[in-house]
């Protein structure tokens, strides 16, 4: 999956690949699940993501962020 945007990652994504890229013109923010959340947005033990920058001249910023209870 590629983002190029905002895009907040779910629990249930555990084990997925992102290819991240800003080519679009805008910051691309990944937020990821909280400890506090609920269902799909329950961050729990064990649950991986793997982040991959497919631009090697981004213009603008790439972020990875936790989620917030």
């Amino acid at each position: 999956m590629t983002i190029n945007d905002a895009y907040t990652v779910k629990a249930s994504e555990s084990g997925r690949v992102f290819m991240l890229n800003n080519a679009t013109g805008s910051n691309t923010v990944v937020t990821l699940p909280t400890l506090g959340g609920t269902g799909d947005d329950l961050a729990q033990e064990g649950i991986y993501y793997k982040f991959i920058v497919e631009e090697d001249t981004p213009g603008n910023q790439i972020m990875i962020s936790a989620g917030s209870a």
